[in-house]
């Protein structure tokens, strides 16, 4: 940004909150807690972690790529030279505060990993590798052409002390094809993976092809794409495969699931991207989209997809659910469009977080908050929306101010079901510092990343020194968000809730003439009742309530409701 831009934005800003009168005051922002690295010797020993997952008991699960020697806690691991990196899966836990088992992963050359899923004691990985074979414990995967590249998705199961691998499978390519699954979802037995691909390719059977040449080293342009596996235990296989055609690029950025079997991408494109039976045609270079996919069992398809974006260069790279809400973050320019809702920056690019509001087979933005900062990810509980990357400069995040750029940052989001407003920020300093993924397992929130130069300096935390300048260091470092303590623990919906947030009537499209239907407030207190299909809320306040259906003969089920 033009520097002298950013003091005109900083003097006009300081003047409207004047104007405005008193700045409404925001929580103070929760301390670091804890901060570790892996233990790398001075030289070109190294790890970069790619990835993190969090479970419910305090155990975080850290995925990268590692040259060298590296410790982690006692667990040596010991990698090829410079231009031969392994990979690593690693788990740190809170209550020893130390990394319990780590596992390398080798292979030829050319091997990569970007992403982990936790669900129980099953721990899902996924990455691509494009020279000879990859090694999962006994299980080895070989490319099936000299060249191209392959996927692959495997299972390790965490026996607590000790980790080992299960099954493994990848996808097969052309002499030319080239796919990558950059992120990865689960839900019980269901293993979602999502990415880009050139070429043509063969996933278990079902063979993919981009309208592009079938050449990867001519730069041709990528199509997206999500893929179904099942965990049957000790194997794993693939179910179906939906692909995002682009006329030029599609690419997909994030994947996550929600409440029976849904399925939520988001990504970039540019030109026009066909989704099914549905189109998006992008405003500029590339434009940021969002989508829900149906997983029937045996196939998937597209719901409703929703594009966002401007003339210029838009990107929606992150992806969190909860219930009917759907939080999508990434980098806008001018004038980017989120629906009727338009973003107030004038120039230069910056982070941005919308909410769309899930209406079954439609969507609908619902609000969106920006600030001059990058944005790497987002992660979502209850209502409580967190979001990671970089701070930039003039770094406002609402009213909140952070005077310094590139320090990274958790900022954390109340989303109040029509709107939304920041309500804290943490930082952290080092010499090219970068945040790349958010984690929650209770009340704590953990982000990973990696520095290259200088040292770490996390708040009242001892300082980390890196060992070697220009050669990252990976860190994992976490606070507490104690209000997250206070909410009540958020429950999978197991029944469909429309509109939402709503006023006046809402529906239920999973009860019948018998189920009795129960609204309460957040002191558990019954502030509307009814039977049948649908429930008045006239009347009701605006807020955040839980409905409860009971059907005889059925589970109860319930569904967090947004009264306005």
């Amino acid at each position: 940004m033009n520097q002298s831009y950013a003091q005109w934005w900083y003097f006009v800003r300081i003047l409207t909150l004047l104007l405005l009168g008193p700045v409404v005051a925001h929580a103070q922002a929760p301390a670091w807690q804890g901060l570790v690295t892996p233990t790398q010797a001075y030289g070109e020993n190294t790890a970069f972690v790619e990835g993190t997952a969090a479970d419910a008991n305090g155990n975080v699960y850290m995925v990268g790529t590692f040259r060298g020697t590296v410790k982690f806690g006692t667990v040596t691991l010991v990698g090829g030279g410079p231009t031969n990196a392994k990979l690593f899966v690693a788990k740190w836990s809170k209550s020893s505060n130390s990394f319990v088992w780590a596992q390398a992963i080798g292979g030829n050359s050319g091997i990569n990993i970007y992403d982990v899923a936790v669900d129980g004691a099953n721990v899902f990985i996924t990455g691509s590798f494009s020279q000879g074979n990859v090694q999962f414990g006994a299980t080895t995967l070989t490319l099936t052409t000299p060249s191209g590249s392959a996927l692959y998705v495997a299972k390790l199961v965490d026996a607590g002390s000790t980790a080992s691998f299960t099954w493994a499978q990848q996808s097969a390519s052309s002499s030319t094809g080239s796919i990558s699954a950059g992120s990865i979802a689960v839900a019980g037995t269901n293993v979602y993976l999502a990415g880009s691909l050139r070429g043509t390719i063969d996933l278990g059977g079902e063979a993919l092809s981009t309208s592009t040449p079938d050449d990867v080293s001519s730069g041709a342009d990528t199509d997206g794409f999500v893929a179904k596996f099942t965990d049957a235990g000790t194997t794993g296989s693939f179910v179906w495969a939906q692909q995002i055609r682009g006329v030029s690029t599609a690419v997909i950025g994030d994947v996550a699931t929600g409440r029976n079997g849904l399925v939520y991408i988001c990504g970039s494109f540019s030109g026009q991207a066909s989704l099914g039976s549905l189109s998006l045609t992008s405003a500029g270079d590339y434009d940021g989209c969002v989508a829900k996919l149906t997983d029937n069992g045996a196939s998937g398809s597209f719901t409703w997809a929703q594009r966002l974006g401007g003339p210029e260069t838009d990107m929606a790279r992150a992806l969190a659910v909860s219930g009917s809400a759907v939080y999508v973050a990434g980098s806008a320019e001018q004038n980017a469009e989120f629906g009727s809702i338009r973003l107030s920056n004038q120039t230069g690019e910056q982070m941005f977080a919308a909410k769309l509001t899930d209406e079954d087979a439609t969507s609908s933005f619902t609000w969106v908050q920006e600030a001059y900062a990058e944005c790497n990810d987002i992660a979502v509980k209850d209502n409580n929306v967190y979001l990671t990357g970089r701070t930039g400069y003039p770094g406002y995040f609402g009213t909140i101010y952070s005077p310094r750029s590139g320090d990274i940052y958790i900022a954390k989001l109340k989303d109040s079901g029509s709107t939304s407003e920041f309500t804290w920020l943490q930082t952290a300093q080092g010499g090219s510092l970068y945040a790349f993924n958010l984690a929650i397992s209770g009340a704590d929130v953990y982000v990973s990343g990696v520095v290259s130069f200088l040292s770490l300096k996390f708040g009242t935390l001892p300082l980390i020194t890196v060992p070697k300048s220009f050669i990252p260091l990976s860190y994992l470092a976490y606070l507490t968000d104690n209000t997250l303590l206070a909410s009540k623990t958020a429950v999978r919906s197991e029944v469909s809730v429309y509109p939402n947030p709503a006023h006046g009537t809402v529906q239920i499209p999973g009860a019948n003439a018998a189920t009795v239907l129960r609204l309460l407030d957040n002191l558990g207190r019954v502030v509307r009742q009814g039977s049948g299909t649908t429930l008045s809320i006239l009347g009701v306040a605006p807020g955040l309530y839980v409905l409860h259906a009971n059907t005889p003969g059925q589970l109860a089920r319930t569904a967090r409701l947004v009264v306005e």
